[in-house]
C-alpha cells in the first residue's frame, strides 16, 4: 500500500493527541495498533461466519 497525503494528516492529528513522553507515546501507539489488528481480526472473522450461514442455508 502506498501512503497517501490523507494517511498523513491523519498521523498529525493522532499524534498530536499523545502524551508529552515518549514512553508513553509509545505504549499508547502500540496499544492502539493492538486494538485496531484486533478489531480487523474480529471483523473478518464474523464477514466469515456470514458467508458460512449464507452458504448452509442455500444447501
Amino acid at each position: 500500500m502506498k501512503i497517501q497525503p490523507w494517511h498523513r494528516r491523519h498521523v498529525i492529528h493522532v499524534v498530536s493527541e499523545l502524551p508529552d513522553d515518549a514512553e508513553d507515546a509509545l505504549i499508547v501507539l502500540r496499544l492502539a495498533t493492538e486494538l485496531v489488528t484486533d478489531f480487523l481480526s474480529s471483523v473478518v472473522e464474523t464477514a466469515g461466519e456470514d458467508r458460512d450461514r449464507r452458504a448452509d442455508r442455500r444447501q
